[in-house]
């Protein structure tokens, strides 16, 4: 077996979660021209492209016999960000306004993590950095004909998800 514990994912999917730091900003920017920070942005998140994700799944199914009994973070070095550094690097992209308010105090949830034993087993360095995430999501918006509508009619909502489970549920 191989315990895999996943950085924050964000990118493009059919399932697409707008409350995750990287999708949240790349929206804001695209259709509110904005990006408003509640903290000082200086948290730590250590992220990993769905893409990305996928091709380190199935370097394990590979090569399950060549790693085995395992925990590995999920993530590269160079995708620990500060979530400031991230609203910088999206906010530049879409020349939308970065606002850092630091009205509510740093946010306690800051996770800077090792990617050694991973970076060790994989032979390619490359993955998907936050430009590429930017130009991946300008394209998919673009191809597919999206609105900012687009997304407040869907699932990307996460609290409109899991009211819609719960009223499926009771």
């Amino acid at each position: 077996y191989i315990n895999m514990r996943n950085s924050t994912v964000f990118g493009f999917s059919d399932n697409l979660r707008l409350d995750l730091v990287v999708n949240d900003f790349l929206f804001n920017a695209k259709f509110k021209k904005k990006i408003k920070i509640l903290s000082d942005g200086t948290p730590w998140r250590p992220l990993v492209h769905l893409k990305d994700l996928i091709s380190i799944t199935n370097f394990f199914i590979e090569n399950y016999n060549f790693i085995n009994n395992n925990t590995i973070n999920i993530g590269f070095n160079d995708m620990n960000l500060q979530v400031r550094d991230i609203a910088k690097v999206i906010s530049d992209f879409y020349g939308a306004k970065l606002e850092i308010l630091a009205e509510n105090p740093s946010d306690k949830r800051s996770y800077k993590v090792s990617f050694k034993n991973i970076n060790q087993e994989l032979k390619s360095k490359s993955f998907t950095n936050i430009f590429d995430a930017c130009v991946e999501f300008d394209n998919k918006i673009l191809s597919n004909k999206l609105t900012e509508n687009s997304f407040y009619d869907s699932d990307s909502i996460r609290i409109k998800k899991l009211k819609n489970i719960y009223e499926k549920i009771f």
